[in-house]
């Protein structure tokens, strides 16, 4: 993931690059299912894809950008307090609510 402005809005977005030589039939499978997925959801607890498309060498992927999510993937480094621990627990059923 690479972070990118857009230079006609000034948006900062994240840009996922996949070298189509490098990719097996499985995950070209998982990569179209990925940008089908996107396009149906819209949840402010989902990353937005905003564009995809391929030429010859890459297929691009231009997503929201969430510098405190980290590539989409949250840490715990550390024990949480319950109230923390539940705000984490309510999101997570949130997203999967909307992905069933």
């Amino acid at each position: 993931m690479y972070r990118a402005v857009d230079r006609k809005s000034g948006i900062t977005v994240g840009l996922k690059l996949y070298r189509r030589t490098m990719l097996n039939d499985m995950e070209r499978h998982q990569i179209a299912r990925e940008i089908w997925l996107h396009i149906q959801l819209n949840h402010p607890s989902i990353i937005a894809l905003y564009a995809a498309w391929k030429d010859k060498d890459y297929i691009y992927l231009v997503l929201e950008w969430a510098p405190e999510v980290g590539c989409g993937l949250v840490t715990l480094c550390c024990s949480l307090t319950r109230c923390c621990a539940n705000h984490y627990v309510q999101w997570v059923l949130c997203v999967l609510a909307v992905l069933r």
